[in-house]
């Protein structure tokens, strides 16, 4: 065992110094070192203080104790809700298609596997508005003012306004025709028209699919500067739409049959029954396109992995913590004796004195017992079906009692389950419920990790979040700050000790000063 340096040392001068500003008596007349022998005398009055800092030392070493074992139980509560706590993470499904470049899916939030069948008869566009006339385009300012409906609604509470100038080039308003909020793009592009020639045109396209969709003017003076100034035809005060090669207009609804039902819909992306499907092309007469879905075992499989293998860190960290013994030969180290050791040394010392200071804490053996029960209780209740316990679902407890309850996954067992049926295994996590036994393991879990955090937050201060409090809001603080206390009253009883001693030093100098005096008058007078 490493052995600290006693503080009587030669550096306990330091010791001293801190407590008094009096002048030191050199010990002229008697011969004596004053300071010395006052600082050997304070370094037996300081130790009283010695103790009320280690105590402190301790004190500061088991709150950071509790932090880490704060830390560690909120990121198992983390993961925990992360991962099996979500009904999203027991629904993940592989999504396959017969013909992807026709329709391709992903699963949303699917509760079951599904086979559907799909054609498509057409798929949603979007409406454009396009001009071959810039060649008419004059530089002027302008304000224009529009409305936007979508089968006869705005889309907008109030007009969009868009300001031109003068200065504005043709890109510039086309620009600020995109930044407007009319949702559109503008572009100018050279496009070939009927005769073959290549010619500018402003062409705005709907940032949305589906039909119904209008551009109204609001006034004369936009009309008349869109199709004098930009060439776009208005009837009705409405800019008309393109057409495509077959002279149907621009902006059409997706119309496809899923499962034998023909359906509209303005955009080609939608959800039915928890799968995305996006529509890529036209199916040919007699065409359709398969789209089934199979449970995701991989990725379920891993999630709980996940949250077994934090688990077992979790209650690996927490045992360790409460298992360590305290050793009371090693004390947190004193400046004088700091003073007198290398920092390896020193380092190696406090490793020592800082094990064990939270042996066999209550609340952190209150926790794991609490854990391991709300992993091993039946789950019971109506919301439960196939699963009540995880042993059921191959997960269960190590042999080794040297583990402490490490929970060992048998992967065939919960990979054919997962399969079976992912929703009754999610029950048996999550089933909620006000009562304990109906309650699934993972609420239980969270349950037991927030109690344990809010004694851990009574007694050292640390909330679920990290947050330390002041110390007057928790017991390990109030004590701290009783000792600093206690600390500041005892620096001071030393100050008036160390001057007491040396106002009894100064004393006897001066005596002894008066007697040599006196002793050299009488030898004088005898010489004479």
């Amino acid at each position: 065992m490493v052995n600290p340096v006693s503080s009587t040392s030669s550096s306990s001068g330091s010791l001293v110094s801190q407590y008094s500003g009096l002048m030191r008596v050199n010990g002229i007349a008697s011969g004596m070192d004053i300071d010395g022998m006052v600082n050997q005398l304070m370094v037996a009055e300081r130790v009283p203080l010695d103790r009320m800092e280690q105590q402190k030392q301790i004190l500061e070493w088991q709150q950071s104790d509790y932090h880490d074992m704060n830390t560690a139980l909120e990121d198992l509560d983390t993961t925990i809700f992360n991962g099996i706590n979500m009904q999203s993470t027991f629904n993940k499904k592989l999504v396959t298609t017969s013909n992807d470049s026709i329709v391709s899916a992903t699963a949303v939030n699917a509760l079951s596997n599904i086979s559907s069948s799909i054609s498509v008869s057409q798929l949603a566009t979007s409406s454009t508005w396009s001009t071959n006339k810039l060649g008419n385009f004059q530089q002027q300012d302008a304000t224009l003012s529009f409305t936007v409906q979508q089968n006869g609604k705005s889309t907008s509470n109030s007009p969009i306004t868009i300001n031109v100038s003068k200065t504005d080039t043709i890109q510039d308003v086309a620009n600020k025709i995109t930044n407007s909020g009319l949702g559109v793009t503008a572009m100018v592009e050279n496009i070939q028209n009927s005769s073959g020639d290549f010619v500018q045109t402003l062409v705005l396209t709907n940032n949305q699919t589906g039909s119904g969709w209008t551009i109204q003017t609001n006034d004369a003076a936009t009309s008349n500067y869109m199709q004098t100034n930009l060439g776009f035809s208005i009837s009705n005060n409405t800019l008309v739409k393109d057409t495509d090669s077959t002279g149907k207009e621009t902006g059409q609804d997706a119309i496809f049959t899923l499962n034998g039902y023909t359906i509209k819909k303005s955009s080609n992306t939608f959800t039915e029954n928890g799968i995305s499907y996006t529509l890529k092309g036209v199916t040919t007469p007699g065409q359709t396109v398969t789209v089934s879905t199979t449970t995701d075992v991989d990725s379920i499989y891993n999630s709980i992995k996940a949250f077994v293998d934090k688990y077992n860190d979790t209650i690996k960290t927490l045992n360790d913590k409460i298992s360590e013994e305290r050793d009371r030969d090693y004390q947190p180290l004193t400046d004088a004796q700091k003073e007198q050791m290398t920092d390896t040394q020193i380092s190696e010392w406090e490793d020592k004195a800082k094990t064990g200071l939270i042996s066999h804490d209550p609340i952190i053996t209150s926790v794991l017992t609490n854990m391991r029960q709300d992993l091993y209780s039946p789950v019971s209740g109506s919301n439960v079906t196939a699963f009540t316990q995880l042993a059921q679902i191959g997960i269960t407890t190590s042999p080794d009692y040297t583990e402490h309850g490490k929970l060992v996954i048998d992967e065939t067992t919960l990979r054919e389950k997962i399969a079976e049926d992912p929703n009754a295994i999610y029950q048996l996590f999550n089933s909620s419920s006000d009562s304990y036994d109906s309650k699934g393991i993972a609420d239980r879990l969270r349950d037991s990790i927030a109690n344990a955090q809010d004694k851990i937050q009574t007694k050292a201060g640390y909330t679920a979040s990290g947050v330390l409090l002041d110390n007057s809001q928790f017991d390990i603080g109030k004590s701290i700050n009783d000792l600093n206390t206690k600390i500041s009253d005892f620096q001071t009883h030393l100050t008036d000790v160390e001057n007491r001693y040396y106002d009894q030093f100064s004393a006897m100098e001066q005596a002894m000063e008066q007697a040599n005096q006196q002793s050299s008058f009488f030898l004088q007078q005898f010489s004479s």
